[in-house]
């Protein structure tokens, strides 16, 4: 069994991809306990009548909350501007050794004894090689590749390294 297709990645697919790495992870955490507490401090100190302190805590509070998206959005613009590859069209090849990746004369394969693993979002399959690189396949750009893609992976790795939803 195999399938092949053409995926087209946007800075908004890779801002999501980075959203999803930073938000599970415990910067993601951080990033929403910290702008919490930031808000909480700010009523307490309104309630004591200390606007300097309820200003500053407020300002620290929106800078918490909206630096990181911000500054994700930001590099995943910069990477696909920078990045003449990732910019391009991709062609994959998925069958039973592994998952080619093209772009116009350049190749890589990578076996499926390499995947680290698969996890199926909403909006996208991330083909992890590592624990923080990974192929990204935009589900929508699939079609009926997906089917097929989850019915070789599920064969081809260990049931503890593929998360599909159901």
């Amino acid at each position: 069994m195999n399938t092949e297709f053409d995926m087209q990645i946007t800075a908004k697919d890779l801002y999501k991809f980075n959203m999803r790495q930073v938000y599970t992870g415990m910067n993601g955490v951080v990033g929403i306990v910290v702008p919490i507490i930031c808000f909480i401090m700010a009523g307490v100190e309104f309630s004591k009548e200390l606007y300097a302190y309820f200003t500053l805590y407020l300002v620290f509070g929106f800078v918490f909350l909206f630096y990181m998206p911000l500054s994700l959005w930001i590099r995943a613009n910069h990477v696909m501007k920078k990045n003449t590859a990732l910019s391009q069209t991709l062609h994959y090849q998925v069958d039973e050794e592994g998952i080619k990746v093209s772009v116009q004369e350049e190749n890589a394969t990578l076996p499926w004894d390499m995947i680290y693993k698969v996890i199926e979002t909403k909006n996208m399959i991330l083909v992890y090689s590592n624990r923080v690189n990974a192929y990204i396949l935009i589900k929508e750009q699939l079609g009926d590749s997906c089917e097929i893609f989850k019915q070789i992976a599920t064969s081809k790795l260990e049931k503890y390294r593929v998360r599909f939803k159901k």
